[in-house]
């Protein structure tokens, strides 16, 4: 039986910590649909560049998103896709707006759970520069180009294991490396490549 999201909301609903590898930051999202939505339509989504949380008004969005390429949106996260403007006016800009609802999320929630692990890594290292770890895993993926998070904490043997695979999802967030957890787990089998 596929698990699915639960679509009730009651005061006993979980807040969730999230830390956010792209600012190191740490975010309190405030239901299970937000959290479903951070790891796999912000975090894991190479194309989105930073993002923030709207203050939690009842007919305000709840992220404004930035992408790669320059192109921004807000973004609403509801039960059910109830009325979401066309367009919300930020900072004199009117930007678009897309409803994430329980149906789109419950679709990736599977694949977008797969992320909190690797995240987790990224966490373990966070106010921490690393610079001589961060340094050598983009030297292996530049030399390298595609392999396993296996090879490279092998490559890396002088280095913490956690601390090697913190600094790859580092690399991962800033667009580096693609990895997709889309068929399995994060795992030290989890195949990644340099992007183009």
């Amino acid at each position: 039986m596929k698990p699915s999201l639960s679509a009730k909301s009651s005061a006993r609903d979980l807040v969730h910590k999230a830390y956010r590898a792209r600012g190191h930051r740490d975010w309190l999202l405030n239901s299970d649909l937000q959290y479903i939505y951070w790891l796999y339509f912000l975090e894991s989504d190479k194309t989105v560049a930073d993002f923030e949380i709207f203050e939690r008004k009842a007919e305000s969005p709840d992220f404004l998103v930035n992408y790669r390429d320059g192109s921004s949106e807000v973004h609403f996260v509801k039960s059910n896709k109830s009325e979401v403007p066309e367009s919300y006016p930020v900072e004199g800009h009117n930007l678009s707006c897309r409803c994430f609802d329980y149906e789109t999320l419950d679709a990736v929630a599977i694949e977008a759970l797969r992320w909190a692990k690797p995240l987790a890594f990224a966490a373990s290292i966070r106010g921490e520069q690393h610079i001589n770890l961060m340094n050598a895993v983009a030297f292996y993926f530049g030399r390298v180009r595609a392999g396993t998070i296996g090879d490279v904490v092998s490559h890396l043997g002088e280095y913490d294991h956690a601390e090697v695979v913190g600094a790859i999802i580092r690399q991962y967030s800033r667009g580096f490396i693609k990895i997709s957890l889309e068929s399995g787990p994060f795992s030290l089998n989890t195949c990644w490549e340099i992007s183009a």
